[in-house]
């Protein structure tokens, strides 16, 4: 790498060493080229300035190189991000204050439509529900603005009530909410009423980060769904980005009995297994121990739907695909295309980190997975359809394919 020791060299001297060592992913670009050719470029600019060239130019290199290698598992992390990446799989909240509120920008404007409302912030107390429009937030109609999570974010930021303006279905609704830090980070909720059939809940998984949470949740709520008789459940997996393997295995095991998968390495073939309540590991086909065992394990035995989307990614996907091979019908839009690999965390010297893509998955019998999910029912995930709505149309769709109806 040259005799140079800048903070911009080090970072992307160490960086590259690491993503040669474990790099594991299908890209088809030559990786030891990519990596000599962004080398050579950097130590052009950093050449007036020898050893003192800052670690942002180190970071340049690395992201253009990632971004020719054109593998969405493989990428680099900011300090900031990485810290908050680890609080997720901590179990812990972001450290400013919040509503408890994921929302998305209405195409064409016209406002913000809720995706997900954590069941432990002032939101959700207040009573928002999934498919709430925003309108207005203080006052300030969000008609024909493009900033309304700015907006949103702004005012949690104050420390003081703010109101939100909601529409739902034909009724205008007026919301006074003031952030907190949410200590937790986001687990899955269960949603019943709110426009769905009186035996019927709505089961969001926003995500597989928090370790030794999210399997543990899900199993607690599909014992609350049978403790209230529900005859269905309807797994919103829509833009789970993905997150643990062995809290997507927890998460699974509520719905089939010893979900297994294969994680092939350079080196070796890692078995994770579920069985009798436990997180199971096998490598090269001999035990390994095992992540923890959950205390009351849940079986699901009534009707079952997944919902997808473009932004159902990695251990989402997962998800969706082991219950799709079972027989359960998934609903929606062919998900974002990680589904046959999987990632490990690097720190890097800069205090941010390099994610990087060291197996490909595989089902237990050593088939490996696709690239990606195609639903049993295609259906666009419309914002626009989902706006002020409590049931969207991938909703109605499943309570159609259970057959259930409003």
């Amino acid at each position: 790498m040259g005799l140079a020791a800048s903070p911009a060299e080090d970072l992307y001297d160490q960086s590259t060493r690491t993503l040669q060592d474990n790099y594991f992913g299908y890209s088809a670009q030559d990786l030891p080229a990519l990596v000599e050719t962004h080398h050579q470029q950097l130590q052009a600019v950093c050449k007036p300035r020898a050893d003192s060239c800052p670690v942002e130019l180190g970071r340049d290199a690395l992201e253009h190189l990632l971004a020719e290698l054109n593998d969405p598992h493989t990428y680099y992390l900011y300090p900031e991000e990485s810290v908050e990446r680890d609080r997720a799989q901590a179990g812990q909240g972001p450290l400013t204050p919040r509503i408890g509120l994921t929302t998305a920008p209405v195409p064409g404007g016209g406002g913000r439509v809720v995706l997900f409302v954590r069941d432990d912030g002032p939101a959700f107390r207040a009573g928002m529900k999934p498919g709430d429009l925003i309108t207005g937030v203080a006052g300030k109609s969000l008609s024909a603005r493009e900033d309304g999570g700015s907006l949103i974010a702004e005012y949690s930021q104050k420390h003081l009530p703010f109101e939100l303006t909601i529409k739902r279905g034909t009724d205008i609704l007026h919301f006074t909410l003031q952030a907190e830090v949410l200590t937790q980070a986001p687990l899955p909720t269960l949603t019943t009423g709110a426009g769905l059939p009186n035996d019927v809940g709505l089961l969001q998984i926003p995500d597989f980060e928090a370790y030794q949470e999210v399997g543990f949740k899900v199993h607690n709520l599909v014992k609350e769904a049978q403790s209230k008789n529900l005859k269905a459940l309807i797994v919103d997996l829509r833009n789970n980005e993905g997150g643990l393997l062995v809290e997507l295995l927890s998460a699974v095991a509520a719905f089939a009995p010893n979900p297994a998968l294969l994680s092939m390495g350079k080196t070796e073939t890692t078995r994770l297994e579920y069985r009798r309540g436990s997180l199971q590991v096998r490598i090269n086909n001999q035990f390994a121990g095992q992540y923890y065992a959950m205390t009351f394990p849940q079986m699901w035995t009534g009707k079952l739907a997944v919902l997808v989307n473009k932004d159902t990614a990695s251990s989402g996907e997962y998800f969706a695909y082991y219950l799709q091979k079972l027989g359960v019908t998934v609903i929606g839009e062919p998900t974002a295309g990680l589904l046959n690999t999987a990632s490990q965390t690097f720190d890097l010297p800069d205090r941010g980190a390099l994610v990087i893509t060291t197996v490909k998955s595989a089902s237990p019998d050593g088939t490996f997975y696709p690239e990606r999910l195609t639903p049993d029912i295609m259906i666009s995930d419309d914002l626009l359809a989902r706006a002020g709505n409590l049931v969207d149309p991938l909703v109605q769709r499943a309570l159609e394919e259970l057959d259930l109806t409003l």
